[in-house]
């Protein structure tokens, strides 16, 4: 997201990868990430 425009965090995406590439960025721009972990039962089964 832009820091320059108005309005909510309206573009989500589930990975499963440890790594994840954002791209085209433009230079002299700046960029705000949010992040968010879910665990589910699944999950934490695997973590053991």
């Amino acid at each position: 997201k832009y820091t320059q425009l108005p309005g909510s965090w309206t573009y989500t995406e589930a990975v499963s990868k440890l790594s994840y590439v954002v791209e085209p960025l433009h230079p002299f721009t700046e960029y705000i990430f949010r992040v968010a972990w879910i665990f589910t039962a699944q999950l934490q089964l695997y973590s053991l």
